[in-house]
């Protein structure tokens, strides 16, 4: 997007270098990372990438809009909603757990005694499932990826106000710093699981 740190140049081989090598100490500082790259013959600067870089401002601010503020928007929404659908389930599923396990427990008063043999293992069931709803969070994120997606649409909408290469740079950079910290977030909540 000819931004900063990659600004235009009088050579496309600076800003290739500076991509490289920025890239490169992003893999020493996060070696894990490593395990999950699956095609190793890739270009790092592919040829779309400095087409892209290549077109007038107007085009670049259209370009970057569609193809990396609305996709990573989209990201966040679809993420919100799977993280909703998994957090009714899991609610669904510990409450009718719980449900089960009570009428185990009352089987007697029905005439079914040998379903009290049920409720201890539904109450492992039932914890089991309130651990894993711990665990994985999702009211969290749901929060965390909405907030997102307002930010990314808030800075989306500023789009239309960048008239100049220096506030193209800015607006990106903005846009880049707001993916950042909801990942920085995600990489913390990670690691303290």
């Amino acid at each position: 997007m000819r931004a900063h740190p990659f600004a235009d140049a009088a050579n496309i081989a600076i800003p290739k270098s500076e991509f490289r090598n920025l890239l490169h100490d992003i893999l020493r500082a996060n070696q894990h990372i490593a395990e999950n790259l699956h095609d190793a013959h890739a270009d790092q600067v592919t040829e779309s990438m400095i087409k892209a870089r290549g077109q007038i401002l107007e085009e670049r601010i259209s370009y970057y809009v569609a193809h990396r503020i609305d996709d990573q928007r989209s990201w966040y929404v679809n993420k919100s909603a799977q993280n909703r659908k998994a957090l009714r389930l899991w609610i669904t599923v510990t409450v009718g757990v719980y449900v089960a396990a009570a009428v185990s427990l009352n089987a007697e008063e029905f005439g079914v005694s040998y379903i009290l043999l049920a409720f201890d293992p539904l109450i492992v069931v039932a914890t089991s499932a309130l651990g894993w709803l711990q665990m994985k969070r999702h009211g969290e994120l749901i929060a965390s990826y909405n907030l997102t997606a307002h930010e990314i649409g808030i800075i989306r909408a500023r789009s239309d106000a960048v008239a100049s290469e220096e506030e193209f740079s800015d607006f990106v950079n903005e846009a880049e710093l707001a993916f950042s910290r909801e990942h920085t977030q995600w990489v913390a909540r990670r690691d303290a699981n």
